[in-house]
């Protein structure tokens, strides 16, 4: 084959290119050595993301559950912009000249989204703190942003699959990366880890039920990954990643986490109805694995099934969160706005054990739902349940289509990402997860799949 030599001007202007990046790099390394390795490997990581996008997505993906150590959280956003530079030219291109990893989104889940933020942003016009609002406003651009990347550049099987894979990776990761984030300690006894409230797993995610939040979608990500491959040493890899991944709830001792779990069994068996022996188990074998611990740790049993303390606060947080619902039902009192009024509703009748989580120390209401209620009203509710109903209407899209053309293992993989995405659902109710990149990624792969199993006539692996 003849090689296609490049323009004269091309590769002068590159090695010109190289020969300047070269020399900032060694005299950065001459003055600080440090700042020049992260200058390569920005300067690395950014070439990848020009040469590949969806590459680059995939290194990224697994940093996301690193956000409670300082170098991570760093290099997560920084790599975040560089994707979003790369993305940018594809969405704004004609549609007949955009790369080959861009596909489009479907008018109806890009317009959702778009009404869903745009919605929230505006409520800095009614609410009593506008700042609050413009502060946290562009968390959920960010994310949105971040929904479209993923959706629109998960365009094959392959990269599907190694998208779910980084997931799997930096959920194992957030396990054992709790160290670099100072939140666990393996010199500590099962003894110590059960009756020390501060001695519970926080991960590299920084919250125990968080880091719950995400380790359990991710115990199905490894399932439904397993029963896609051949490779028996793959099938190992995902068994042993499943085992850590349920470890990792289990140390957390997260209510919310033991609650997705529960969710996620019931949900398996109706997504998977061809694979209800494997779910159940699957399910059996985590729940032997759960069991274990509980029977040498009964103080981390005590604490999950016990409801006495009203969840330390949270029942206070939420019956203040019913109170702003009930008082502002429509439109709520501004997105981000809920510790700012808070403070209004506790002399109300009904008493409230925590007080000092809404009045002295303002806490989110730990509820996704619920704190949308009482910051977005019945109309910003509506939005973000119909933005996440079309998601998952696209990964049951997504199964349906692969199930009727007989391809077993790419039903297994939507199927997978279904109830995924429905236990991260589940363990929203005991956290404020509307800004999670994790949740965002969760529903990208929904449209990613459907866009996918639509353009793919054949079996694919």
């Amino acid at each position: 084959m003849a090689r296609i030599a490049a323009p004269p001007q091309r590769t002068a202007a590159l090695l010109s290119a190289a020969l300047g990046a070269a020399a900032l790099l060694g005299a950065v390394a001459a003055i600080q050595p440090i700042a020049a390795v992260g200058l390569l490997i920005g300067g690395t990581y950014l070439a990848i993301a020009l040469v590949n996008l969806p590459v680059a997505i995939i290194l990224w993906l697994p940093v996301v559950f690193l956000e409670a150590v300082e170098a991570g959280n760093l290099a997560g956003k920084a790599a975040g912009l560089v994707l979003l530079a790369a993305w940018a030219p594809g969405v704004l291109a004609r549609a007949d000249r955009r790369p080959a990893w861009f596909q489009s989104l479907p008018p109806r889940v890009v317009g959702i989204c778009a009404l869903l933020v745009t919605y929230l942003s505006l409520s800095l016009l009614w609410a009593p703190d506008a700042g609050a609002v413009l502060a946290d406003a562009w968390h959920w651009v960010a994310v949105a942003l971040l929904f479209g990347l993923v959706a629109s550049s998960a365009v094959t099987i392959p990269i599907l699959r190694a998208l779910l894979m980084a997931f799997v990776v930096g959920a194992i990761i957030s396990v054992f990366g709790g160290s670099l984030g100072g939140n666990f300690h393996t010199t500590q006894t099962s003894a110590e880890l059960a009756s020390a409230p501060d001695a519970r797993l926080g991960g590299a995610v920084g919250d125990p039920n968080f880091l719950a939040a995400g380790l359990v979608p991710a115990i199905v990500l490894a399932a439904g990954l397993a029963a896609g491959t051949r490779s028996a040493l793959l099938k190992l890899g995902l068994l042993v990643a499943g085992i850590v991944l349920t470890a990792g709830v289990v140390l957390s001792e997260s209510r919310g986490g033991a609650i997705a779990l529960l969710f996620t069994v019931p949900a398996a068996m109706v997504c998977f109805r061809r694979r209800r022996t494997q779910v159940s188990l699957v399910a059996l074998g985590v729940v032997a694995a759960a069991a274990v611990w509980f029977t040498f740790s009964p103080g981390a049993w005590e604490r999950v099934t016990s409801f006495n303390n009203g969840g330390n606060g949270r029942t206070d947080l939420w019956t203040v969160a019913w109170r702003i619902a009930d008082d502002h039902p429509i439109f709520g009192v501004g997105l981000d706005n809920y510790a700012s009024v808070a403070f209004r509703y506790v002399r109300e009748p009904g008493s409230l054990t925590h007080v000092q989580l809404v009045a002295d120390q303002p806490h989110v209401v730990h509820n996704t739902y619920l704190q949308m209620l009482a910051e977005g009203g019945v109309v910003g509710l509506a939005l973000f349940l119909a933005f996440i109903g079309v998601c998952l209407a696209s990964g049951w899209r997504a199964a349906r289509t692969f199930g009727a053309r007989g391809d077993r293992a790419n039903e297994a993989l939507a199927q997978s990402v279904l109830v995924a995405t429905i236990a991260m659902l589940a363990a929203a109710v005991f956290i404020s997860a509307g800004v999670d990149k994790r949740f965002w990624i969760l529903l990208a792969f929904g449209p990613a799949l459907d866009a996918v199993a639509r353009r793919t006539p054949t079996r694919g692996h």
